[in-house]
C-alpha cells in the first residue's frame, strides 16, 4: 500500500519534483553508525533541561506552556486515535509555545507540518499574545494515500486566521514566504533534515531575520550542519524524547549560564 501511494503521488507532476529531490537527499547524506553516535554524543554533551532553562526566566510562562502541552495531547490523541495514520508526534510544543510567548515574534515561520502539532502550539500562543502570524512550509506525506487532508489535522478553525500554509515544499514555499513579510522573528525548522535542505531555509530566510530573531532546529542529531553554525555564537541543544532540538539568536539573556 505504501509503494502504491507513492507512485500514486509521483503521477501528479505538482509532486514529482519534490519526491525526487527528498529521496536523492536522503540517500546522499545517509551517515554512518559510528558517526550518528558521535554527533549524539556532542548532543548529549551540550544538552540543557528545557523546563528547567525556561522556568529561570519565567516560571509562570513555562506552567502556562506545560499546561498547554497536557491539553494539546489529549486533543490530538481524540483526534488522531481513529486514523490508525502514523503523523508522527510533532516537535518540542511545550518549548516552541513557551518561546513564543516569551520571544512575543509578530512573524513565525516554520517548516514541517504533518498533524499541526508545533502549528498549534504557534497559532494558541500568538493568539494569546494577541498579535503575530504563522507561515508553514509543508509537502505532505506522499507515502499517504491522498495525503493533504491530514496536513494540520488537529489545529482549530479558529486559530488559522493568522495562518499561511503553503503545501509545494521548502524550495519553493521558503522563496515565496521571503517574499511576503518585511521580518522574520521565530524560524523553525523540522522538515528536510539534510545539511543541504537546512542550509537552503537559512539561505532564503536568512535576509529577512529580525536583529534578535529565535532560530530553532529540530532533529540536530542527524548531521553537523548546527554544531557547525553554532560554533562561533550562543546556542542551546534541549533533548526532546530522544532526539534534540537547537537554537541558536534571541535575546542575550536567554544564553546566561547556559552551559550545561
Amino acid at each position: 500500500m505504501k509503494a502504491a501511494n507513492i507512485l500514486l503521488n509521483a503521477l501528479n507532476p505538482d509532486n514529482r519534483r519534490e519526491m525526487i529531490h527528498k529521496i536523492v537527499i536522503r540517500l546522499r547524506e545517509r551517515r554512518t553508525g559510528p558517526e550518528r553516535a558521535e554527533i549524539e554524543e556532542w548532543c548529549r554533551s551540550q544538552s540543557r533541561d528545557p523546563g528547567a532553562w525556561a522556568s529561570a526566566l519565567d516560571r509562570g510562562l513555562w506552567r502556562e506552556a506545560s499546561d498547554f502541552a497536557d491539553r494539546q495531547r489529549r486533543h490530538s490523541e481524540r483526534l488522531l486515535a481513529p486514523l490508525n495514520v502514523d503523523l508522527g508526534g510533532g516537535g518540542a510544543y511545550d518549548l516552541l509555545y513557551f518561546l513564543t510567548r516569551l520571544h512575543r515574534p509578530r512573524t513565525v515561520v516554520e517548516t514541517g507540518v504533518a498533524a499541526g502539532f508545533s502549528s498549534r502550539a504557534f497559532l494558541s500562543a500568538l493568539k494569546k499574545n494577541g498579535s503575530g502570524r504563522l507561515y508553514s512550509s509543508d509537502f505532505p506525506y506522499f507515502r499517504l494515500r491522498s495525503p493533504k487532508q491530514y496536513v494540520g489535522l488537529i489545529v482549530e478553525p479558529e486559530l488559522r486566521t493568522d495562518w499561511d500554509l503553503s503545501l509545494k515544499g521548502d524550495r519553493q514555499n521558503l522563496i515565496e514566504i521571503a517574499g511576503k513579510v518585511s521580518s522574520i522573528d521565530l524560524v523553525h525548522y523540522d522538515s528536510d533534515k539534510s545539511s543541504e535542505g537546512r542550509s537552503f531555509a537559512l539561505h532564503a530566510l536568512g535576509p529577512k531575520l529580525s536583529a534578535d530573531a529565535l532560530v530553532l532546529f529540530d532533529d540536530i542529531q542527524d548531521n553537523w550542519h548546527f554544531r557547525d553554525l553554532a560554533r562561533d555564537r550562543p546556542f542551546l541543544v534541549f533533548p526532546f524524547q530522544g532526539k534534540w532540538v537547537g537554537m541558536v539568536g534571541g535575546r542575550p539573556d536567554y544564553y546566561e549560564s547556559s552551559h550545561p
